[in-house]
């Protein structure tokens, strides 16, 4: 029985050790994202603004 409660500590260890793992990931893709669509509004503002002037 305490062998049981051992092997039930280790696996919950493990399984939030994944599921934070998982959620810093899909944090920083989400923030990558994010980053990337807004890097992608001020290319187009660019040429836009670049159109107007030719």
């Amino acid at each position: 029985m305490c062998r049981n409660y051992i092997y039930l500590g280790i696996w919950i260890k493990y399984l939030t050790i994944t599921i934070s793992l998982v959620t810093t990931i899909t944090i920083n893709a989400e923030k990558y994202d994010s980053a990337h669509s807004f890097s992608n509004i001020q290319r187009l503002r660019v040429t836009e603004n670049t159109r107007v002037t030719i």
